[in-house]
């Protein structure tokens, strides 16, 4: 006997493929014809991923105002767009800078 969808074998307790039942995503991607309608939300596992840091680090950038995010129950959620520039101060702020010093200055180092 085969299975009607797939012509895979079935045993005695059924087809012996499994089917994943359809989930729609949280963020779904936009119909060709139709404009993005808002902003993509991540949660953030989702952020702690793409960032590559450590869950406690973006817990706490949220915490302290640095990464802007909306909660809703237990479940914390960011913009992409504020993901993405949170990213940017921190790769920008980070960087040591270095100042050459005034030759008539130089004595008092």
């Amino acid at each position: 006997m085969h299975c009607p969808v797939c012509s895979a074998g079935v045993g005695l307790d059924g087809p012996r493929h499994v089917v994943m039942a359809h989930r729609t995503p949280l963020n779904p991607p936009p119909h060709p014809s139709q404009p993005h309608a808002g902003p993509i939300w991540l949660s953030v596992e989702q952020i702690r991923k793409r960032e590559r840091m450590r869950r406690e680090r973006v817990i706490a950038a949220m915490e302290t105002g640095e990464l802007p995010f909306e909660q809703r129950g237990r479940i914390r959620y960011a913009r992409l767009s504020d993901v993405i520039a949170w990213g940017e101060r921190r790769i920008n702020t980070t960087r040591p800078q270095t100042h050459s010093v005034r030759i008539d200055l130089s004595d008092l180092i």
